[in-house]
């Protein structure tokens, strides 16, 4: 049975931990954006290479989504020319783009001439408004970054405010990496202290998604230490909590979420679950089962369920309680898939798989493989 960085354990439960796993839209880590005269460099050349060759493997539109959305700033480059795109692939990438006329590749590549144009000529808040009327937020996004990075700091506190909304929806790593160097003595001008945190919160999300566990950490005592009273701060410390986990320290992670577990209703219950996480990952069987049957004790729709389920099932198995964790192992796949939530089914289905093989159940296995080869064929899903 796996443990550790293999299972189910490694995803902590519920939105507020922020838990997901990476899609296959990951490049690697986020770049260091820089302006260089009038164009923006996005980060070394391997990484667009790296995003055109995966055009290249005519990849589901699903995929050629998450790609988009998780490198916006080369999937632009790529279509200004960039990387040596091929027609082809040039067209699933167009394809991400709404077009003005549905269906019409003609003015997808419109709006894209009419964006370069206003960039060219240095008018990147009209080349944002272009990209907006059309519905390309990420396109709209990077060209109020070209602007803010261009003005006099505090200059535009709308246009920054503006910039907040968008990468919030792209939620994408180039997008907040740059966003978040304009942090400086200029920001209070530009922007409230709770969307400042919200920044900071949101990049540190994301960084946990892509695996970068001590930039996630600093992300939310940050976002934390910027405004503590909002409303947001305990699924902050939650998210905290978690990064030190991921970072091989369970004994501050304890420590970091303690607090919640007087705090009722949902932050309560994923403390509970993220200390069942803890002490199964320090092979305290029976202490984290103790947590998880806290955590899920009367739930009444709680968002973390699937995965504390989940991960519950996984620790009976490793406590070699075959029988409940089976049980719990159904539950778990149920509320995972009535809640869309693909990540946590694959590494469910990936623990089930490894366990059926350790016990030589092989039908149960290849019921299970069968069912992760449709989940990664239908939603792009991969297990880290």
């Amino acid at each position: 049975m796996r443990r550790a960085r293999a299972g189910i354990l490694v995803v902590v439960l519920g939105v507020a931990a922020g838990c997901r796993s990476p899609e296959s839209g990951d490049l690697g880590p986020t770049p260091q954006v820089r302006v260089e005269g009038s164009q923006i460099a996005t980060g070394s050349p391997e990484r667009l290479a790296d995003f055109v060759g995966r055009l290249r493997e005519i990849p589901p539109a699903a995929v050629v989504a998450r790609l988009v959305e998780r490198n916006p700033d080369l999937a632009l480059a790529a279509l200004r020319g960039e990387g040596g795109l091929e027609e082809g692939a040039r067209r699933r990438l167009l394809a991400f783009y709404p077009s003005p006329a549905e269906g019409e590749e003609d003015g997808r590549a419109a709006t894209l001439a009419a964006i370069e144009a206003a960039r060219i000529q240095g008018a990147y808040d009209s080349a944002a408004e272009i990209a907006e009327d059309a519905g390309w937020d990420h396109a709209a996004l990077h060209c109020r970054l070209d602007a803010l990075e261009r003005q006099t700091p505090g200059a535009d506190g709308a246009a920054f405010a503006r910039a907040l909304e968008l990468a919030d929806r792209v939620n994408g790593p180039a997008a907040w990496a740059r966003l978040l160097a304009l942090d400086g003595g200029d920001w209070p001008a530009r922007a409230s202290l709770p969307g400042r945190a919200e920044a900071w919160a949101r990049s540190a999300r994301l960084s946990l998604e892509r695996g970068d566990a001590w930039s996630a950490f600093l992300g939310w005592r940050r976002a934390r230490a910027i405004a503590p009273d909002h409303h947001f701060a305990d699924d902050w410390r939650l998210g905290a909590g978690r990064a030190l986990l991921e970072l091989g320290r369970p004994a501050e992670a304890a420590l970091e979420i303690a607090p919640l577990r007087s705090a009722g209703g949902d932050h309560a219950r994923s403390a509970e679950a993220l200390l069942g996480t803890i002490e199964a990952r320090l092979d305290h069987l029976s202490r984290a089962i103790g947590h998880f049957e806290a955590a899920l004790a009367g739930d009444d729709g709680w968002d973390g369920a699937g995965r504390a389920l989940a991960d519950w099932a996984t620790t009976e198995l490793l406590a070699g309680r075959d029988p409940a964790g089976l049980e719990l192992l159904t539950r778990a796949a149920e509320r995972l898939e009535r809640d869309a939530d693909w990540e946590a089914l694959a590494t469910l289905l990936a623990n089930e798989i490894a366990w059926a093989e350790a016990r030589d159940h092989g039908e149960l296995a290849g019921a299970a493989r069968s069912r992760l080869a449709r989940l990664r064929e239908e939603e792009g899903v991969e297990v880290r």
